[in-house]
């Protein structure tokens, strides 16, 4: 992935927005971090390997389940600053149908987080392979947290 203006801006403003929010003994370091690297590549005109990209989406994933207000959105914002900026990075390289493959397999992928906690907390019956929950526990299941958050997941 290769910086922008736009990425930096966005991820600079989930940033600061956490730190005004968040109390500092409380804040995850990795948003300030992805900050600082995408800004020294943009810097430098260097690409951020696709393997280090997953692996800050991978963090930042996990604290969007955060019980934290401040967390859970920042992590939010930077996910979508980090997405955006894919996005770009693969169009800008003539690779449009990867950018809806991409957009497909995550959209599946939370749809089957959303399952799989509907089926974790179905009852007794999930425990021996029934699973009987309906669309109501589907709904509950679906990151009742985020649900109003704009987040892609309030679908689910």
């Amino acid at each position: 992935m290769t910086p922008d203006p736009q990425t930096l801006n966005a991820l600079s403003m989930a940033n600061e927005t956490y730190k005004q929010l968040a109390p500092k003994s409380a804040q995850a370091p990795i948003v300030g971090e992805i900050v600082k690297r995408m800004t020294g590549a943009f810097r430098t005109g260097e690409s951020i390997p696709a393997s280090t990209v997953n692996s800050w989406r991978s963090s930042l994933s996990r604290l969007t389940a955060s019980n934290d207000g401040a967390t859970r959105s920042a992590a939010i914002e930077a996910l979508t600053a980090l997405d955006d900026a894919m996005s770009s990075t693969l169009t800008s390289l003539g690779r449009a149908d990867d950018v809806a493959r991409l957009a497909t397999a995550r959209d599946q992928w939370r749809n089957f987080l959303a399952i799989q906690r509907a089926a974790t907390s179905a009852g007794e019956e999930a425990a021996v392979g029934i699973l009987s929950f309906g669309a109501a526990q589907c709904r509950r299941s679906a990151r009742p947290s985020l649900l109003c958050s704009g987040w892609p997941w309030r679908t689910r």
